[in-house]
This record gives C-alpha cells, structure tokens and sequence, in this order.
C-alpha cells in the first residue's frame, strides 16, 4: 500500500479554489468524496477505495469512513443531486 500512495502525484492543474470546491462538511467534518481523493491524484476511484478495504486497519474512522445509505440520499441532494449513490463508497477526512 505505501508503495501506491507514495507513487501518486498530486494533480498540478487545480487551484487552491477548485481544491477547496471539493471539500464538504459532512458529520461536522472537513470531507473529501472517495471520487474527488481520485481526481486529485490522478487515480482510479475503486483503486484507492480497493486499497483501503485491503488495508482496513490503516485506515481508522478519522481517516475515512462510509456513510448509511440514507446519510448518502441525503448528502447527495445537497453535494450533486445526478451523482448515482451507488458510486459513492468511502468519505475522506485527511489526505496523505
């Protein structure tokens, strides 16, 4: 895993604005979707969530977490109301 996260490049062509575009505040938190986490280092949105179901246990609750799927209905309206819900796996908290 540390391998993978080390080999990821930040994407260089986003500005601080589009970067604070793409946080929401979610339970109170400062978040980030698993989608946007992909976006922002040009990686696959399943790989990242891939490596954090294979790696669970270096992931705690302050890291990342997933939402009910009525916590998702809601959100959604409110984030992007076309966003299929299913797509939506984990919530990222802080970014290495």
């Amino acid at each position: 895993m540390n391998d993978e996260i080390n080999s990821l490049a930040i994407q260089d062509n986003l500005s601080n604005e589009d970067i604070k575009n793409l946080i929401y505040t979610i339970k109170g938190k400062q978040v980030m979707l698993d989608s946007d986490v992909a976006r922002l280092y040009h990686y696959e949105t399943r790989r990242i969530n891939e490596t954090v179901k294979r790696n669970i246990e270096r992931f705690p609750i302050e890291f990342c977490f997933q939402l009910t799927t009525k916590e998702i209905r809601n959100y959604l309206k409110i984030l992007s109301p076309e966003f299929p819900e299913w797509l939506l796996e984990y919530i990222y908290t802080q970014i290495c």
